[in-house]
């Protein structure tokens, strides 16, 4: 086996790619063994579940964009498309298996198309599928490997689950669809003419599943009919997937169109050590010996370098055999004490180059900056991101990087992101705005000080309007009243081309207005009208047609939000857009202020602490030069308050006994009832 070294430098955003490492794996297998390795469980892939319409004008649009991204990623994710009965009953696809259609629509709740649910969670338009769902997805305790065999006027499956590991508690349900892979149809209100993974019908009946033993398998048979007159033999496949009813969350799913190798990530995120290591696998369970070579691409901040290990040896040119089944390597990011975060791609390719298997993960250290999204930049959509990262580096701003809904979730919960200072969410116009995990997650980082960026065409329109379209739940609801302090006042108007900068404002005033570009499409310009709902907000941006607000800042407590109901990406002047950003990073990081507020503060000065990290104990100054009363408080990364005290005036310090409050990041913060700040702290015993 041997090692090729190639490498190969270029420019994206303020990060650079390298591609290097090809690596000849050779691996022999007849069945899977369950050698010691990072990685116990199975692949998973991610099953995005499709609601479309042969009368639906927006599908035309965004289900090619969506096929297009599905195509390129067959290894790790299938497709179902199952057509509800609007807006035409007439589509040939639902009147095909009018019953199972509207079951699984109803089961969902889908009330609009195009929809789409990737492993059971609504991520709305199919143009939010992103590699971020794919590389966040994690591994599942079951394999499903469905074999398929053709005859004359009937097919037969069988569909073997093994167990990698236990299921957790559910209520479990395993279902075995027939689905077309191509279908052409000339006669679509909408225009379309190719239909792809159409759902055909059920084989299972909602069945319930019980798993096997780990180590054991249970097989399924199944035998049905050709429709001659309905179906093209040629396309129809079988897929299978085992659902737990009590959340809707998709354990895993197969289908016979798979081909039984499979790369596995141990983890898709690390982060904040100086070397972060991600364990792969290659799961052979074909009868033949495979040949591959394997690519790594990243994106990652200048300084960073990473290697290619196996056997705990750094590989340049290797000549051996693995061992049958479960081959794992390993990729050792070295951060060097640099903060950012960076992308990584693995492709492992077959020798013919007919297979491509691929995987990703996040290695994250000590970012300060965020850019949120739930659209990574993908061929076909609009890049909402790479404004930001303009803005942020014209601003020169250091350890910051953007991340995906799914991936700042899990960054989120593994207690990755305590160093984060700043969001910049950027939704730009896409459906939905939020979604309630991120939306709970940024009321935690509000309360712990952070601040946050939110800019989007129709945010506030899906999140607030109440139309029947809109997608706002309660909890967004309520994020965007007590915590962004938002008012909708109207959709906008696609005369609304300008807006235009306050001159007074202390903050961006000395700014020049822009255009906005309709980027979107020519009569998609919906910039929305908001204003803050109380006189915590001061309005800054207003559209030059009709003089409605279209953005403010507020400070409230101890943190800062500015909203915009347009994003960078729509605003012509670059240098406007990067400004705007640059501003915002400025006031958020203290450089600039606004007066009126910071001489409210500069009652409270909060000093540091010290020892910090702490281990038995922590003494913090206070000077409480307006003699109040101050209330202290310390919280955990969740939210839980795990200590209080209330001060009296003049006091000048206060100890505080941490020999018995677990390891972990906290914040520290004092109130006298006019502000608040808020600090970090470690505990490490």
């Amino acid at each position: 086996m041997i090692l090729y070294l190639f490498c190969n430098y270029s420019i994206y955003y303020i990060m650079k790619k390298n591609l290097s490492f090809f690596i000849l794996f050779i691996l022999f297998g007849l069945m899977f063994v369950s050698n010691k390795t990072s990685a116990q469980e199975a692949k998973k892939y991610v099953l995005f579940e499709h609601f479309t319409n042969t009368g639906c004008g927006p599908c035309a649009s965004q289900n090619p964009v969506f096929r297009a991204f599905y195509e390129k990623n067959t290894d790790r994710a299938h497709h179902i498309a199952f057509h509800p009965w609007w807006p035409s009953s007439s589509d040939p696809m639902y009147l095909y298996n009018v019953d199972e259609n509207k079951e699984i629509t109803q089961y969902y709740g889908v009330s609009g198309v195009p929809d789409m649910y990737a492993n059971g969670r609504r991520i709305g338009s199919p143009i939010n599928a992103n590699e971020g769902i794919l590389s966040s997805t994690g591994n599942s305790p079951l394999k499903i490997i469905v074999d398929q065999e053709t005859g004359e006027d009937s097919i037969s499956a069988s569909v073997s689950i093994k167990s990698f590991g236990e299921l957790a508690a559910g209520n479990y349900i395993f279902r075995v669809a027939i689905v077309e892979r191509l279908i052409h149809f000339n006669g679509a209100p909408n225009g379309e003419k190719e239909f792809p993974n159409v759902f055909r019908r059920f084989l299972t009946k909602k069945d319930a599943f019980t798993a096997a033993p780990v180590g054991e398998e249970v097989v399924y048979n199944y035998k049905f009919a050709i429709d001659k007159a309905k179906w093209d033999p040629s396309q129809i496949y079988v897929l299978a997937y085992v659902v737990n009813t009590k959340d809707k969350k998709i354990v895993n799913s197969g289908s016979s169109l798979d081909w039984l190798v499979d790369l596995v990530s141990e983890s898709s995120i690390k982060g904040n050590e100086d070397i972060l290591n991600f364990n792969f696998s290659l799961d052979n369970f074909t009868s033949e010996n495979q040949d591959f070579h394997l690519e790594i691409e990243g994106e990652y901040p200048d300084g960073w370098t990473y290697d290619l290990v196996y056997n705990n040896d750094i590989i340049q040119k290797l000549d051996t055999a693995f061992g049958i089944g479960r081959t794992p390597f390993k990729i050792s990011v070295n951060t060097n004490g640099i903060g950012g975060v960076g992308y990584f791609k693995v492709s492992m390719i077959s020798e013919d180059s007919t297979h491509i298997l691929k995987s990703g993960f996040t290695a994250i250290n000590n970012v300060e900056t965020i850019v949120l999204t739930n659209n990574l930049p993908s061929e076909g959509t609009v890049d909402i991101v790479k404004p930001y990262i303009d803005g942020l580096t014209a601003a020169e701003s250091e350890n910051f990087g953007y991340l995906g809904y799914e991936t700042f979730s899990k960054a989120f919960d593994e207690n990755l992101l305590g160093n984060m200072k700043n969001v910049f969410l950027s939704i730009g116009w896409f459906f939905p705005a939020l979604n309630d995990d991120v939306t709970i997650k940024l009321e935690k980082f509000l309360d712990h000080g952070g601040n946050l960026m939110l800019t989007g065409q129709d945010a506030g329109w899906d999140i607030l309007s109440g139309n029947n379209s809109a997608n706002g739940t309660a909890i967004q609801k309520i994020f965007m009243g007590k915590y962004i302090r938002a008012k909708f006042i109207d959709d906008g108007s696609s005369a609304s081309t300008k807006f235009k900068i306050e001159k007074d404002d202390p903050l961006y005033g000395e700014i020049n207005g822009s255009a906005i570009n309709k980027i979107y499409g020519s009569q998609y310009l919906y910039p929305d009208q908001i204003e803050p709902k109380d006189t915590l907000g001061h309005i800054f941006l207003r559209y030059t047609n009709n003089n409605k607000p279209g953005g403010y800042w507020m400070q409230k407590d101890n943190y800062k939000v500015v909203y915009m109901g347009i994003g960078p990406e729509q605003i012509a002047v670059k240098s406007v857009s990067n400004a705007i950003i640059k501003t915002t990073k400025d006031w958020f990081d203290g450089l600039i202020s606004n007066v009126e507020y910071d001489r409210l503060m500069n009652d409270i000065i909060l000093g540091k602490c010290n020892p910090n990290p702490a281990d038995q104990f922590t003494v913090i100054n206070i000077n409480n030069s307006g003699n109040d009363k101050m209330i202290f408080e310390l919280y955990d990364l969740s939210g839980k308050k795990v200590y209080n005290n209330v001060l009296p005036g003049g006091e000048e310090e206060i100890k505080i006994n941490t020999s018995e409050i677990k390891d972990g990041i906290y914040f520290y913060s004092v109130t006298n009832g006019k502000g608040r700040i808020t600090k970090k702290i470690i505990i490490q015993h």
